[in-house]
């Protein structure tokens, strides 16, 4: 091999080297260390319209999220009169090792809904890294589904519900995401001022 061919083949050899490293250092990253769970991060029933009642509060095992997740969890809540069964609306908020992985997770799991943002709304996130709504009609079900997911720093918060006349509007839903924003915003402004 003459030497601009042994010179053009180590450079190309340095180069994926150093995006391998480069990529092998980005995943080691690990997040900071936090004061607070993502039990913390979750909104409560009060944040609901009236007529909600919690079904589910709970930290979510490795298995039931990912094993890329230090600390998951789960709050769902349920019509208190005559449920509608498996219309809940639920929270869900997922802490990855690194805010490398965490966008990876956002793009590949939730941003490929089928679904599309709804002209009505108007919230949009100060804080996040990252944020969607896609509203759609979910296996020929009744009612319409919205789904907002936003990514801050190594955390994914995802907030579902399906839209029923009289007991959870786009508005409603629109307050929920608000107030998870708000929730997941103050602990982390309050974790970087420390």
């Amino acid at each position: 091999m003459n030497d601009k061919k042994r010179s053009f083949v180590h450079c190309v050899l340095v180069l994926i080297l150093s995006s391998a490293l480069f990529m092998l250092t980005a995943c080691q990253i690990s997040a900071p260390g936090r004061s607070f769970t993502t039990l913390e991060l979750l909104v409560s029933v009060d944040d609901l319209p009236p007529g909600w009642v919690v079904k589910d509060l709970r930290m979510l095992d490795k298995h039931q999220s990912d094993e890329n997740t230090d600390d998951s969890a789960i709050v769902a809540f349920v019509l208190a009169v005559k449920p509608i069964p498996g219309r809940p609306t639920q929270q869900r908020v997922y802490r990855y090792k690194n805010s490398t992985i965490a966008q990876a997770w956002y793009k590949d799991l939730f941003l490929t809904k089928p679904g599309q943002k709804p002209e009505e709304w108007s919230f949009q996130s100060s804080t996040a890294d990252e944020a969607d709504i896609q509203c759609y009609d979910y296996e020929g079900r009744d009612y319409t589904f919205c789904e907002w997911t936003a990514r801050y720093q190594e955390y994914v918060v995802d907030v579902m519900a399906f839209l029923i006349p009289d007991k959870m509007s786009l508005q409603d839903f629109e307050k929920i995401v608000i107030k998870a924003d708000s929730i997941i915003s103050q602990h982390l402004d309050d974790t970087s001022s420390q």
